[in-house]
């Protein structure tokens, strides 16, 4: 890092961690921004300066990774909160400061909200496109079970490149205006989803399949006899049914007979 960043602050201390259960944030340097290769990248919006700080600082304490964050306080990237592993991976940039984390004593930051668990069915064929359907937000398909990952997508070519790819059930894709906009990812399972905060994962609702039409009705070949007999059973049935009925009512003589 060039030499006119300002050190406001030493990164070292003599506690171990911190007495609230947000953490310690120390400004340490002006004028410097986490470097390459970053925790994170993130935007938060907000008029009130603490705010952001606070997001900032809840950004960096849900990765076990993060030790140090920089913020543009001001300048056209205000508001934009990276997280780094070491206060030594810096670089020169105007309007940013940067943060020491203490982490809390107790208790622990929370642990991150579970996965949504994958339907026990296959998901439901919706429409004559494939679409997908949000599961969760600044979540990104991991490692485990990945089956692609392509640059320069939309939302509807990331859809059709996992329902195109066999196994694919989940896709994570980033419209964020940043270092991620444009990355779709493609997974078999929400096993494997991970925090990440440009993303959003979605379920894949695959393009619907019309049944396949039942088979042309045979007729079954008959001989004309064979026809004649059974039409002479059923009326003999219904006749034997009347004149049953008809003695009943106490006649005799039956107006219709077998045939």
């Amino acid at each position: 890092m060039r030499s006119n960043a300002t050190i406001l602050a030493s990164s070292s201390s003599s506690a171990e961690c911190a007495s609230t259960d947000r953490g310690e944030a120390t400004q340490i340097f002006t004028g410097a921004k986490c470097s390459n290769p970053r925790r994170f990248k993130t935007s938060i919006q907000s008029t009130l300066m603490g705010a952001v700080l606070d997001g900032c600082v809840a950004s960096c304490l849900i990765d076990d990774g993060c030790t140090h964050f920089s913020l543009a306080e001001t300048g056209q990237y205000a508001g934009t909160c990276m997280g780094c592993a070491s206060g030594d991976a810096l670089k020169e940039a105007d309007g940013f400061v940067v943060y020491s984390l203490m982490r809390p004593c107790y208790p622990p930051p929370s642990p991150l909200p579970a996965m949504p668990r994958p339907p026990l069915s296959a998901p439901p064929c919706t429409s004559d496109a494939a679409k997908g359907t949000l599961m969760s937000t600044q979540t990104k398909c991991g490692l485990t079970n990945r089956l692609f990952k392509s640059t320069g997508a939309t939302f509807a070519t990331c859809t059709t490149e996992c329902d195109t790819t066999a196994g694919c059930a989940y896709f994570s894709f980033s419209s964020v205006v940043a270092e991620n906009a444009g990355e779709c990812i493609g997974c078999a399972s929400a096993d494997s989803g991970e925090y990440h905060t440009n993303f959003n994962f979605y379920r894949l609702d695959s393009v619907c399949s019309p049944p396949p039409a039942p088979p042309p009705l045979t007729p079954t070949a008959t001989s004309s006899a064979a026809t004649s007999e059974a039409a002479k059973k059923l009326r003999n049935t219904a006749v034997l049914a009347f004149n049953n009925q008809y003695a009943t009512n106490g006649n005799t003589s039956f107006p219709y007979q077998h045939a």
